[in-house]
């Protein structure tokens, strides 16, 4: 369940949730030692209600997922441990920041719903400091002007 919070547009946290379409781009720099890397994806829904429901039960999910680590493939060399923290909602944002063990850097994820449609954003970076939340800010403002 928890491996939504950490992976954006995870199958798993979408699967039973009526989404039509995702899509999904990701940026990352390779010279980085650190986490570098903005993910932005967007899903639609039958309507803007059952949108916002899936952010809502995502809402219930994400603070569990602090209780304990998230591993990512834990089967192979690329193996991963994460750890959530500061799950909280922030209006109509759902916002957490993650940190992958052993990396430097943190990660801030935030998950919104606008009209029809899910916004799902991660930025990672030294100091990702609410710019997920700003970019996820700018993409719903451009979903409200649509027509």
């Amino acid at each position: 369940i928890c491996i939504g919070v950490v992976i954006p547009d995870a199958r798993a946290a979408y699967a039973t949730s009526g989404v039509h379409v995702n899509d999904m781009q990701a940026w990352r720099d390779p010279d980085s030692r650190a986490l570098s890397a903005i993910q932005v994806g967007v899903s639609t829904f039958d309507s803007g209600a059952d949108a916002a429901a899936f952010v809502d039960q995502q809402s219930v999910i994400w603070p569990t997922c602090s209780l304990a680590p998230i591993v990512t493939n834990p089967d192979t060399e690329r193996r991963q441990t994460w750890d959530v923290s500061d799950v909280a909602k922030k209006g109509d944002m759902l916002v957490a920041h993650l940190s992958m063990r052993h990396m430097p850097g943190r990660c801030e994820r935030v998950l919104t719903a606008r009209r029809n449609v899910v916004i799902d954003t991660v930025i990672c970076s030294e100091s990702p400091g609410g710019t997920a939340a700003a970019l996820t800010s700018r993409v719903a403002k451009k979903l409200g002007r649509a027509t």
